[in-house]
């Protein structure tokens, strides 16, 4: 692995002040991907890298938020794709800014009017790519049979969506934040959504009073 932008374990425990046990304790308690602890061969056995920016600005997060929070709160705030709340369809479409569009293909493809908070999360992504790209309604609807694919094998937020043009087509790709995605030199990248970002601007809009 390239060490260029990844942090080892011992540099973050001397950066940031925080302890061994903290760390760890953070991880059970989800307010840090275990996605993120990346275990490499050295010469003295393993060691654990993590993404350097991301791992950095999350302990900064937990540090400024703890004393306001419980670590179960802010498991909730960090990873709301772990708990098993669900959204009524009805629910989703009072959402500021969301596609009504988007539910409703939702619904047909999902075949189901409650959703998890993945399945929200691509829902608000739906309605972000038709506006910034923009997708065409046969587009978007591709776009939600991608999602449809994809939702089983998801297992955080830890993902980046890209929407590429190669002769006139748009192609959707799913991947780890972690790994490089080389594309076609001949296709166009359009759009790149981290949806660890999207996610925090949902989990707001999700605890925002609803009119």
């Amino acid at each position: 692995m390239d060490t260029l932008g990844y942090i080892s374990k011992k540099e973050l425990l001397k950066t940031t002040g925080i302890s061994y046990g903290q760390l760890y304790r953070w991880k059970r308690q989800n307010l840090i991907p275990e996605a993120w602890f990346i275990k490499q061969s050295s010469f003295t056995g393993q060691e654990t890298f993590f993404p350097r920016e991301q791992i950095l600005k999350r302990i900064d997060e937990i540090q400024r938020l703890k004393d306001r929070y419980t670590l179960d709160e802010l498991s909730e705030l960090f990873s709301p794709e772990t708990g098993s709340r669900t959204y009524e369809a009805s629910e989703v479409r009072r959402l500021p800014g969301i596609h009504q569009e988007a539910v409703r293909w939702f619904e047909h493809y999902l075949l189901k009017d409650r959703f998890s908070f993945m399945e929200v999360l691509f829902i608000h992504l739906t309605g972000s790519l038709i506006k910034k790209c923009p997708l065409s309604d046969k587009e978007a609807e591709r776009f939600v049979m991608c999602a449809k694919e994809w939702l089983p094998r998801i297992k955080g937020t830890n993902v980046s969506v890209y929407v590429v043009s190669k002769d006139g087509t748009l192609l959707f790709l799913l991947a780890e934040q972690e790994g490089r995605l080389l594309i076609d030199p001949a296709a166009v990248l359009v759009d790149k959504v981290d949806l660890e970002d999207l996610s925090k601007d949902l989990n707001l809009m999700l605890n925002q009073p609803v009119r």
